[in-house]
């Protein structure tokens, strides 16, 4: 068995990371199918989209900083404003595709899914690639 020592793992999780988010850049190429087509009205933070017809869908399979959206005992995260920025521009307004995520609905009736744009970009990854989410 091979031990590494604190310096040796933390780069091998910075390796694995950086690898990551190369393959996040790249263009969507999963297999799920569309579950469907909509609107997306605005970002509610950088986890999360408020579509045109009042649901509301969380991005699966990342962590992004939350905002406190007015909850005085939510602490809003450092980088909370720019991960909701960074998605703002090439997500609200824009018609995207939902793909099914492991489960239907969090606890908070918001649906979970990965997010595709029209040009085939995994939205997920725009907060990957900048840094302002983690898996």
């Amino acid at each position: 068995m091979i031990r590494l020592s604190g310096r040796s793992t933390a780069l091998v999780l910075v390796l694995h990371m950086i690898a990551f988010s190369e393959a996040a850049a790249q263009m969507w190429t999963g297999t799920l199918e569309t579950q469907e087509t909509v609107e997306v009205a605005s970002v509610v933070d950088g986890g999360t989209l408020a579509l045109t017809d009042g649901r509301e869908v969380r991005l699966v399979r990342i962590i992004a900083p939350k905002l406190s959206l007015g909850r005085d005992w939510i602490a809003e995260q450092p980088l909370a404003l720019d991960a909701k920025a960074a998605l703002e521009e090439p997500v609200a307004g824009q018609v995207v595709d939902l793909h099914s995520g492991p489960t239907g609905m969090d606890r908070h009736d918001r649906i979970l899914v990965h997010v595709v744009l029209p040009d085939g970009h995994w939205v997920q990854a725009i907060l990957l690639q900048q840094e302002l989410a983690r898996v």
